[in-house]
C-alpha cells in the first residue's frame, strides 16, 4: 500500500485544510474538525454521517 503525507504529525490538520478547501461551500473549520457552514430550514432535520476506513473513521 502506498501511503502519500507530508509529514505523520500534521496528517489530520492537513486532511482538514484540504478538505475545507474543497468543500468550503458547506464547512468551515473550527478548533478540532469543521462545522456545517450553512443553516437548516426550521421544518428540516439536518443528519451528519460520517465514515471512512483505516486508522481514521469518522465513526
Amino acid at each position: 500500500m502506498t501511503r502519500l503525507f507530508n509529514e505523520p504529525a500534521a496528517f489530520a490538520d492537513e486532511m482538514i485544510e484540504g478538505f475545507v478547501a474543497s468543500h468550503g461551500r458547506w464547512v468551515k473549520r473550527v478548533s478540532g474538525g469543521v462545522v456545517r457552514n450553512t443553516q437548516s430550514t426550521p421544518d428540516t432535520v439536518a443528519l451528519v454521517i460520517g465514515g471512512g476506513s483505516g486508522h481514521y473513521p469518522a465513526f
